[in-house]
């Protein structure tokens, strides 16, 4: 949730310390990232998906245990999720904006503590484009297996 409020309380600072000429040169500086002038847009994004698979899986399968009901099995849920056609691509889609917002706040939260330099910078950028890509990859990979297993 801290996150969440930093993440709106830097936007308004961005957009305050810009002033009226927010708009004023309509290309992108080289060196400012997509996912850094999005970071915001993302981030509504991955809490969008968040509060989905929560709602497919914790919902239908803890919630109801704590509740003193039966919940579905870990199977009957991946199946009743997975087994819908419109899942794969959302889940797609939201996999590829958490591996932008990953990926930029890997290195700029090391960076908005003072570890880094020119030196650590990309490395730093490294790390976090490959960690960020193996996890999603990941996935990216279960949830088409999930499809395909109980969808075909």
């Amino acid at each position: 949730m801290l996150h969440i409020v930093y993440a709106f309380w830097l936007t308004m600072q961005n957009r305050k310390a810009r002033g009226n000429d927010a708009y004023a040169v309509s290309s992108r500086p080289k060196n400012v990232e997509w996912a850094s002038q999005n970071m915001l847009v993302l981030g509504i994004i991955v809490f969008c998906f968040l509060a989905l698979h929560l709602f497919h899986f914790w919902a239908k399968m803890q919630l109801p245990e704590m509740m003193g009901d039966y919940p579905l099995s870990g199977e009957d849920a991946l199946a009743a999720v997975f087994g819908q056609v419109w899942v794969l691509p959302v889940y797609l889609v939201c996999f590829a904006a958490l591996w932008f917002h990953l990926t930029h706040g890997f290195w700029s939260a090391f960076q908005s503590i003072g570890t880094t330099n020119d030196k650590w910078i990309c490395r730093f950028k490294c790390i976090g484009f490959w960690w960020a890509t193996i996890v999603m990859g990941l996935f990216a990979v279960e949830a088409i297996y999930f499809t395909w297993y109980f969808a075909c």
